[in-house]
C-alpha cells in the first residue's frame, strides 16, 4: 500500500514513489524476463489511482476536521475510529486540533483574524478558515469547505 508523506509537494513524493517502485519491480522482473514496457505502464497507472485515492483521502479528511472543529464547535473530533480533543491555544484562545493521518502528524488551526495574511482577511469577514501544518510546515488550509494545498504544482 502506497504511503505518500504529507508535504509540501505532494505530487513530488509520489514521483519519488514511483521511481523507488519502478526501479524495485523493474530489477525483479528482468531476471524472470518480463519486458520494461509492461512494468512501467501497470506501476505507473497502478500509482496514479493511488496517487488519486489519497489525495481525495487527504482533502476529505482536512474538510472533516474543519466541519466538526469550526463548523460544528466540537469539542472533540471524529476520524473513523480515533478521537482527536479540540483544544484553544493558550494565547489567542484558537482552536487547533492534533491528528494522524496516514501515520502522519497534522495539526489543524483555527486562522488567527489579527494577522495581516489574505487568510486572515477572510476569517475577519466571517469565513471560516482552518491551516493544517505538518513537522512546523503549513501544508493547507480549508476556508468554508474548499482545500487548498501549498507548495509547487
Amino acid at each position: 500500500m502506497f504511503k505518500a508523506t504529507v508535504c509540501a509537494d505532494l505530487n513530488q513524493a509520489v514521483k519519488w514513489h514511483i521511481s523507488q517502485q519502478t526501479r524495485r519491480f523493474s530489477s525483479g522482473l528482468r531476471r524472470i524476463g518480463a519486458t520494461r514496457n509492461y512494468l512501467n505502464r501497470c506501476s505507473v497507472v497502478q500509482h496514479i489511482i493511488q496517487l488519486d485515492s489519497v489525495k481525495s483521502s487527504f482533502d476529505e479528511t482536512l474538510i472533516e476536521v474543519w466541519r466538526q472543529a469550526l463548523v460544528e464547535n466540537a469539542k472533540v473530533v471524529e476520524l473513523g475510529e480515533e478521537r482527536y480533543p479540540v483544544r484553544r491555544t493558550p494565547k489567542g484562545k484558537l482552536r487547533q486540533v492534533d491528528f494522524v493521518f496516514d501515520g502522519n502528524e497534522i495539526r489543524g488551526l483555527e486562522q488567527n483574524p489579527e494577522t495581516k495574511t489574505r487568510w486572515a482577511q477572510l476569517a475577519r469577514s466571517g469565513k471560516k478558515v482552518m491551516q493544517f501544518l505538518s513537522d512546523g510546515r503549513y501544508v493547507a488550509n480549508v476556508v468554508d469547505g474548499k482545500v487548498t494545498l501549498y507548495g509547487a504544482h
